[in-house]
């Protein structure tokens, strides 16, 4: 098998896209108006595992695929992030343990009374 060297060009405008949360009848429309403003690729995926796995082991890609096609027939790329960054409902309320965890002092400022708060990521 002969290895191919194949490097992937993102030349031009790019932008984030969250179809997820747009209905589905502006979608089109919203990639048009892309289109038109010279948009080459989007950023999409990272905020949509509800959306891909909205039960435990019940996944929908269906979505996600309509939308890759509708940016592929007019030119756009796509690049397809890991959905980690929000965790659907039912996987927190099933596993709490992946949650973040964070300590949270509160300061009071001497001067003015003032309190502010200082968060750290355990």
């Amino acid at each position: 098998m002969k290895a191919v060297n194949q490097c992937l060009h993102f030349d031009g405008f790019g932008a984030s896209f969250y179809p997820e949360q747009q209905p589905e009848e502006a979608i089109l429309p919203y990639i048009e108006r892309m289109k038109e403003a010279g948009i080459k690729f989007v950023r999409m995926g990272e905020f949509a595992w509800d959306k891909m796995e909205p039960a435990e082991d019940q996944f929908d890609f269906s979505w996600l695929d309509k939308v890759m096609d509708m940016l592929a027939e007019r030119g756009i790329r796509t690049i397809l992030g890991t959905p980690t960054a929000v965790p659907p409902i039912w996987l927190a309320e099933k596993y709490p343990e992946i949650l973040p965890v964070f300590r949270v002092f509160l300061l009071k400022n001497i001067c003015n009374g003032n309190y502010h708060s200082e968060t750290i990521f355990l």
